[in-house]
This record gives C-alpha cells, sequence and structure tokens, in this order.
C-alpha cells in the first residue's frame, strides 16, 4: 500500500506540482484579504511542511555509501564540478540575462545552488547506471552543499540587489541540512535495530511519500500567499521558461559529451548525468521560504515540471546514449511467469510445434493452479532441451518434463502418443481424466 501511494506521488509529480500551482493561485487571488490576514499562521504551516519535506528525506539517505567515495573519486569531482561550480556560473547568467525582477532572478540563482535531487538515484537504477556513484554523489552533495550556497549567496547574491543576511541564512542552513541530516541519521539507526533490515525496507516509501507530500504543501502555500503578485508579474514567472528548458538542454548534453571525452562507460555515465542535472528543489524552497520572501521560491516551486520532463526524456533516450558509449542494448529476456529472474538463451529454447502448444498450456495451468515449476535440474521442467536431430511428435511431447520430475511423463506418453491427431485443445481434458490436477506438481 505504501509503495502506492509513494508511486502514485512520483509518477504523477508534473500533475501534482500543476494542481498546487492552480489551485493556490486561485484561492489566493480569490479571497487575498484573508490571505493577507492569516500570513503569520501561514508561515508557520510553511514551516511545519519544510520539517515534514526535509528531514523524511535524511531518514532515506545512506550515509555508510560516504565510505565508498574515494572508489569512485574521478566520477564524484564530476558531479560535485557540476552541482557547485557549473550549475551557479549558469545559473547566474541565466538570472541576469532573462529575469530583470531580482527577486526571481535571485531564486532561479539559488535554485541553481542546491544539492542534487535523491530522485536520481531511481533514474539510474531504471537506466541501470552506476548505483554507488549514484549514491555517493547524493549524499556528499548534501554535506558540500553547506559550504556551498553561503558561499555563492555570498559571492553573486548581492549583485541581484536582494539583501543576503548571512546570519539569518546559516541559521537557515542549520535548521534545514544539518538538523534534519543528524535527525534522520539518528532515526535511521534507531529503525534498523528495531525493525531490521527487511522490514525498515518496507516502511521506507512512507518516507519518501512524506517528502513529495511536504513539497507539494509548499509549492501550494507560496502561490497561494504571493498569488496577486505574480498575476501582476504573470510575464516574467513565463519567461522562466527559458532559463529553465537552457539549462537541462546544455547541461544534459555537457556532461554527456565529457563523459564520453574522458572515457566513462555507460555505466558511470548513467551514475553521473541524473545527479548532476536533477536539483533538490525541495531544498532550495525550503531556503529561499524561510531566509527570504516567498517570491525568491517561485523558480525553485515551478523547476520540477521541467527537471522532471527533461530527465524522463533522457531517460527514454537509453538505447542511443548506450550505442555512443558502446555499451551493448538490452536483449530482450524470456522469463517464466513464476520465475522471472530465469534467463534463456533464445537459439537454446527456441519452442516450435507441437512443444510449444504443450508449452503453452503447462503454464497456464501453472497460473490457475497456482504451483511453481521444478527446477530440480537447474531449468524449469517444461522447457525442452535442444536436440541435434529431431525427434517424433509424440517423443517430443513426452520429453516436455524432460528437466526433472516424475509428474504424468509417463501417461502424458502413453495417451498422447494414441492421440496425437486430437486438437491440442482437448490435452488438458486428457490430463484431468487421470485424477491428477497438475502437470508437474512434484
Amino acid at each position: 500500500m505504501l509503495a502506492k501511494v509513494h508511486n502514485n506521488l512520483k509518477k504523477y509529480m508534473i500533475l501534482y506540482v500543476i494542481v498546487s500551482i492552480g489551485l493556490g493561485w486561485l484561492l489566493g487571488y480569490q479571497y487575498g484579504p484573508a490571505v493577507k490576514h492569516y500570513q503569520p499562521t501561514l508561515k508557520t504551516l510553511i514551516s511545519v511542511a519544510v520539517f515534514l519535506m526535509i528531514y523524511p528525506m535524511m531518514v532515506n539517505i545512506r550515509m555508510s555509501a560516504l565510505l565508498k567515495a574515494l572508489k569512485n573519486w574521478k566520477g564524484l569531482g564530476l558531479v560535485l564540478s557540476y552541482n557547485f561550480l557549473w550549475a551557479p556560473l549558469f545559473g547566474y547568467a541565466m538570472g541576469r540575462i532573462f529575469l530583470h525582477d531580482p527577486q526571481l532572478g535571485f531564486g532561479f540563482f539559488m535554485a541553481m545552488v542546491v544539492p542534487c535531487s535523491s530522485m536520481s538515484i531511481g533514474y539510474t537504477g531504471l537506466s541501470e547506471g552506476n548505483l554507488e556513484l549514484a549514491t555517493v554523489s547524493v549524499v556528499t552533495s548534501f554535506i558540500a552543499a553547506i559550504v556551498a550556497i553561503p558561499f555563492w549567496a555570498k559571492l553573486l547574491g548581492g549583485s541581484f540587489n536582494v539583501p543576503v543576511p548571512m546570519g539569518l541564512l546559516m541559521h537557515t542552513i542549520l535548521m534545514v541540512l544539518i538538523l534534519p541530516m543528524i535527525l534522520g541519521y539518528l532515526t535511521r539507526i534507531v529503525l534498523l535495530r528495531w525493525l531490521k533490515e527487511e522490514n525498515f525496507k518496507k516502511i521506507v516509501p512512507l518516507f519518501a511519500s512524506l517528502t513529495l507530500i511536504g513539497m507539494y504543501m509548499i509549492v501550494f502555500l507560496i502561490f497561494l500567499m504571493k498569488a496577486n503578485v505574480l498575476i501582476k508579474k504573470w510575464q516574467l514567472v513565463a519567461l522562466l521558461f527559458i532559463p529553465s528548458t537552457a539549462f537541462y538542454l546544455v547541461t544534459l548534453a555537457l556532461v554527456t559529451g565529457i563523459s564520453k571525452l574522458l572515457g566513462f562507460g555507460y555505466e558511470d555515465h548513467m551514475g553521473m548525468v541524473f545527479a548532476s542535472t536533477g536539483k533538490n528543489e525541495g531544498t532550495a524552497i525550503a531556503i529561499a521560504t524561510s531566509a527570504f520572501s516567498p517570491l525568491v521560491a517561485v523558480p525553485a516551486a515551478m523547476m520540477p515540471i521541467f527537471q522532471i520532463v527533461f530527465l524522463v526524456g533522457y531517460l527514454k533516450l537509453e538505447g542511443q546514449v548506450r550505442k555512443f558509449f558502446g555499451a551493448k542494448p538490452i536483449r530482450a529476456e524470456q522469463t517464466t511467469p513464476h520465475a522471472k529472474d530465469w534467463t534463456f538463451d533464445k537459439a537454446e529454447t527456441e519452442l516450435s510445434g507441437a512443444s510449444r502448444l504443450a508449452h503453452d498450456w503447462e503454464e497456464r495451468i501453472h497460473l490457475v493452479v497456482g504451483l511453481r515449476p521444478t527446477t530440480r535440474c537447474g531449468t524449469p521442467s517444461f522447457l525442452p532441451t535442444r536436440r541435434k536431430t529431431q525427434p517424433s511428435r509424440a517423443t517430443r511431447l513426452s520429453k516436455v518434463q524432460e528437466g526433472g520430475g516424475k509428474c504424468l511423463r509417463r501417461f502424458c506418453s502413453q495417451r498422447i502418443s494414441r492421440n496425437t491427431r486430437r486438437s491440442p485443445r482437448k490435452w488438458p481434458s486428457i490430463w484431468r481424466k487421470a485424477g491428477r490436477t497438475s502437470i508437474c506438481g512434484c
């Protein structure tokens, strides 16, 4: 149940973000005086939503992955360079060129300084990339952000004519990043000792779901509180499309080209590209709403819409990326209904004629009866073996159980050899006459 809820919240993230923006914008514009009257209460709700978003995220981060960072120091160094050198400089340039409103420009710049998205691990897994490198990159980027965010805010933030209160910013980083990171790590240790590893994995989707719900709440509250201002400046908000699209297109192309140039393989590249491009906009929203004006958080609130589109689109180009890096394409694997981890070479398991029909019927009966195929010889019992000389039809039918087992082999051999001209549709009825409910139920 928890996994289904989490998958729904993540799968339809674009829809949920758009609904949160539209609903907050509409209600904020419709009930402007009431929203202005309850500003203190809404700010308190934002603080609650920030904690609800950041703390569960930290529980799911495996700090032990830092111990493996030295094994991937080259890829890890590139990911940190993309996140905290390339992205801030690109975000600063785009904010100065396209976003003439100081708060929106500064908000876009701050959205580029935050650590990489934890969802990059999921994208890496779907593309069969280097999960270890992606996990190490996510954890390390959160720690590096503690220093990088105030550094870039102090260095370039003042050029947007937005006051940067360093004391309040450091306090916000302490409350938004450091404290939740410590509490999340301690919570993870306690839960692992109490529930053990197997049971802990069952509740992991709960923390991920709370993070997404917290982010949707913050997006709703931001547009609720600043609806009138955003309506007056809707042209500037629409301009966010240009720098956001430019960032994802240029960064994806840059990371792909450099990975190829430096000789990285497909797996290592996919472990880097999502961690280098995806940004943890939840952290940007939390810092912007806590240390600055909610208007500064608008770019970060809208970035997930563009981010999901481009990262999923890159994931769909998996085949082309594999060819570009010289990796072998994924082969279509033949699996059985009850044992999907079994794979067989097509040349060795090609079924034809009557043996394919018998194989299909046996699979159907297995599904109805609920039995698993036997594997005494290392392969499912109902798979015929490849022979140099083609046996007769009756012999092939009798050898359906060649892999192991005693079930109905003799019966099938005797009965079907005398009924070779019967329709294959009647074979199950022939087997049922023996008083047995399965074919290989040993």
